[in-house]
Parts: C-alpha cells; sequence; structure tokens
C-alpha cells in the first residue's frame, strides 16, 4: 500500500507498508488469517520499526494530547474573551451611550421650552427602564451604590407614584422596588 501521492513524492520520501500473510505448506490463504505487517522503509532507505508502542508511550502519547488540549483550550477562551472585549462590549456601550444621549438631547429641549409635564414623563420613562434592568440582573450583582439608588428611587416612587401605563413596564418596576424594599425593612 502506497501512503503517498505522485504529487508528495517528489516533495518528502514516501512509505510503503507491506502487509504478509503466513501460511503453512499445502494450506490455502485465508482471508480471516492474522495479518502481519513489516517494517516500512523509507524511499531514502531508513527502515521504520513495526513493533507495537509500549506502556510509556501511551503514556506520553495522553500527556502530549492532553497538554494539547489545555493549550487549545486556553487559546479559543482568550480569543472569545479578546473578540468579547473588543467588538460586543464596545457596541452595547456604544448603544447605550448613544441612546442616553438621545434622550437627554429630548429632556434639555424640552426643558429650553419649558415643557415640564414632558420632561417629567421623559425622566420617569428613564427611571422604569433603569428599575426593569436592575430587576434583570441577578442579585448578587446589586452591590451597596445600586443598592443605595434603587432605595432612592423607592423613596421618590412612595412620595410620587406614577404608572406608565404598560402593565409589563409597571409590574417590573413594582418586583424592583418591593424586593428593595423588603430588604430594607428586614435589614439586609
Amino acid at each position: 500500500m502506497n501512503w503517498c501521492g505522485p504529487a508528495l513524492r517528489a516533495v518528502q520520501p514516501c512509505v510503503q507498508v507491506v502487509t504478509l500473510r503466513r501460511t503453512p505448506q499445502g494450506k490455502p490463504r485465508s482471508s480471516d488469517a492474522p495479518a502481519r505487517k513489516r517494517a516500512a522503509t523509507l524511499r531514502s532507505g531508513v527502515t521504520l520499526n513495526s513493533a507495537p508502542l509500549g506502556v510509556m508511550t501511551r503514556v506520553r502519547i495522553a500527556i502530549v494530547c492532553s497538554v494539547v488540549l489545555v493549550i487549545g483550550l486556553l487559546a479559543g477562551g482568550s480569543a472569545v474573551a479578546w473578540f468579547y472585549g473588543h467588538f460586543l462590549l464596545s457596541q452595547s456601550l456604544a448603544s447605550s451611550a448613544a441612546a442616553g444621549v438621545g434622550n437627554k438631547v429630548v429632556i434639555l429641549k424640552s426643558l429650553k421650552a419649558g415643557e415640564s409635564n414632558k420632561v417629567a414623563v421623559l425622566l420617569e420613562t428613564e427611571l422604569d427602564g433603569d428599575l426593569v434592568i436592575l430587576g434583570l440582573v441577578p442579585e448578587s450583582t446589586i452591590d451597596d451604590r445600586m443598592s443605595r439608588a434603587i432605595a432612592r428611587a423607592a423613596d421618590y416612587r412612595t412620595a410620587y407614584p406614577y404608572k406608565s401605563g404598560d402593565p409589563v413596564v409597571d409590574s417590573a418596576v413594582s418586583d424592583v422596588l418591593s424586593k428593595h424594599r423588603l430588604a430594607k425593612s428586614q435589614g439586609k
């Protein structure tokens, strides 16, 4: 069996493995007789050993494969982290900042025009949006600074109740504020 095509023969030496079958004198060759492989010889005249692999060689192969796997996982993880940091996170931050700029421009124009009711509605909507986002993050991410901000919003909404008209938003905001009020009353 020849392991090289004609194009590769010019570039590198080819390996040729020959399978021999032993048959006793006078008995026909059987296809199910055990095959024995002869040592392979390169074109350059170097003979390769065809002895079975030893235990130490198998251990070395397992170690090399494990090391290659770990290096691959580290390289892949690093590539994902770099991609996330350079593209996805940057895009998310830029989109959020652009939306904030757009909202603040509308609020400032309304303030300059003397439309205080419109400004109040826009600010209440922004507050609802921020509270909904805080309700979506895991509780373990909310630190003392965030907790104080939610407390200020809860106190404000107690003094000045507001409903957006969207039952989903109102329910989410109410859940966040009630969780915080419950935690505050229990001393957490």
